[in-house]
Formats: structure tokens, C-alpha cells, sequence
């Protein structure tokens, strides 16, 4: 298993729940109407390597857009992965994760 299988697996079991974002679907639904309305990247189509288990070992922090940010409103040609494909069904959403 390559390591972000691994990174991806070990944040599905130990740290999905306590995402801010993604640990349901309440608080993902809260997110994008904070976002206003703007689509959300979901877990599942981010790219592996951008899971906080990773991000943490580069010693990342987790951003939140501010939607009246001017960066807000240049985001766009995110790539999905999904089952190992790059896809780019959620291209014009926020990206499910942020770091700086």
C-alpha cells in the first residue's frame, strides 16, 4: 500500500470525525452556506496527498477562505481523484482542503 493509501485510510479512521468540514454532512452543508452556496471539493475527490495525516507531517497549517477574500473568487481548475483517476468533476469548487 503507498503511503498516502495509508495517510488516506488512517484519516478515515481516526480523524474524518473530528474534520471541522467534512466529519458529516451537517457540517459540510454549513460550510458551503458560509462559502455562499459556492461548491465544496468533497473528501472523497481530493487529491490524497492534500489529507491533513500528510499535511502534517510538512508541518502545514489549515487555512479557511474568508469568501469576501479576493482569492475567494480565483479559484478554479481543481482536479478530483477518484479511484486513482483525475477528473475534473468539482473543477470550479473550494477545495475540500487548504493549507499554508
Amino acid at each position: 500500500m503507498e503511503a498516502t493509501s495509508r495517510c488516506l485510510q488512517i484519516w478515515l479512521e481516526k480523524g474524518v470525525h473530528l474534520d471541522p468540514i467534512h466529519k458529516n454532512m451537517e457540517t459540510f452543508l454549513a460550510y458551503q452556506k458560509a462559502m455562499g452556496g459556492k461548491e465544496i471539493q468533497p473528501h472523497d475527490h481530493c487529491n490524497p496527498d492534500h489529507l491533513p495525516t500528510v499535511a502534517v507531517m510538512f508541518g502545514l497549517k489549515r487555512e479557511h477562505l474568508d469568501p469576501k477574500s479576493p482569492y475567494f473568487h480565483r479559484l478554479g481548475n481543481l482536479t478530483c481523484i477518484v479511484a486513482g483517476v483525475r477528473l475534473d468533476c468539482h473543477k470550479g469548487a473550494i477545495p475540500g482542503f487548504l493549507w499554508s
